[in-house]
């Protein structure tokens, strides 16, 4: 059994409810949807209360910094509204520096706390246990894996409540999933899958070409067929030879890229390092 495509049917519409168990909720929750998919399956149970209830904070937080964050050009929401209901495990902010420093202070102003400072992000926590990434550039390990003015040239609004939220507009945020899958994690999800497939278009294909992306773009495209056949389960990670030679080219090809290699020594002085690098080679998601 595909557990995999009996998620996909569900999405689609496609499954009888009868045979979805407890292992396919476990599943769901591995691949980032499963609050869509209990609501999907009209499943009410504390699972689900505890789900809603987590999003229902969520986008409280979001909408009493975005109040405050409404007039900053220079920020947007990255990473958090898709084609698919979810919980994310944090809010992550895209921030030119210009607007840093204010919108830290504003973070603290409703009761966020700094967490960690790296080159390229700052991470803040409130007392809810939320979590807020502040990124200057998208990164992986001080990394920089995409352009950040391309993606903040590409946005659009979303009205949550009676809030108006600036993020990425769809082909941006398309651009960012497939980076964020390849280079930072290295798995692709249902999550992903569900983005990259609903709302894939040209556009995404010429600021993938201009972000230097578009040998990881390819690869993605690989990986989501074969998932739509049901030839692998998902969550799925990319071969690593492949990963390896994609890597190669990004750095040979993004100057931004290559010039943010400097910040790499610092994080090797982390003592977590180790751990995160087998951490990250062992994990069947994130």
């Amino acid at each position: 059994m595909n557990k995999t495509k009996i998620l996909i049917d569900v999405v689609h519409g496609r499954k009888d409810v009868r045979i979805v168990d407890g292992s396919i909720l476990e599943h769901a929750a591995k691949n980032k949807i499963l609050l869509h998919i209990l609501r999907e399956l009209n499943i009410n149970n504390e699972l689900r209360v505890d789900q809603e209830k987590k999003l229902k904070v969520i986008y409280s937080t979001l909408t009493s910094i975005w109040r405050k964050l409404i007039e900053f050009e220079g920020v947007s929401m990255i990473k958090f509204f898709k084609p698919i209901v979810y919980v994310p495990s944090d809010l992550d902010i895209l921030v030119h520096e210009k607007d840093l420093v204010k919108t830290i202070n504003i973070l603290k102003d409703v009761g966020f706390h700094i967490q960690v400072v790296e080159p390229y992000c700052v991470t803040l926590i409130n007392n809810n246990g939320v979590i807020v990434d502040l990124y200057i550039y998208p990164s992986f390990s001080n990394i920089i894996y995409l352009n950040r003015d391309i993606l903040l040239e590409n946005t659009t609004y979303v009205r949550v409540d009676d809030t108006l939220i600036r993020t990425l507009n769809r082909e941006a945020e398309v651009l960012i999933t497939i980076a964020h899958a390849v280079y930072k994690e290295n798995i692709i999800t249902l999550n992903d899958y569900f983005t990259i497939t609903e709302w894939f278009n040209n556009r995404v294909v010429d600021l993938a070409e201009a972000s230097r992306i578009l040998p990881a773009v390819s690869i993605v495209l690989e990986y989501l067929s074969i998932i739509t056949k049901g030839l692998v389960e998902a969550p799925v990670k990319i071969n690593l030879p492949r990963l390896m030679l994609i890597y190669i080219d990004k750095f040979l090809k993004d100057n931004l890229t290559r010039t943010s290699l400097i910040k790499v020594t610092e994080r090797l002085r982390d003592k977590r390092f180790g751990s995160l690098i087998l951490s990250k080679i062992t994990r069947k998601t994130y």
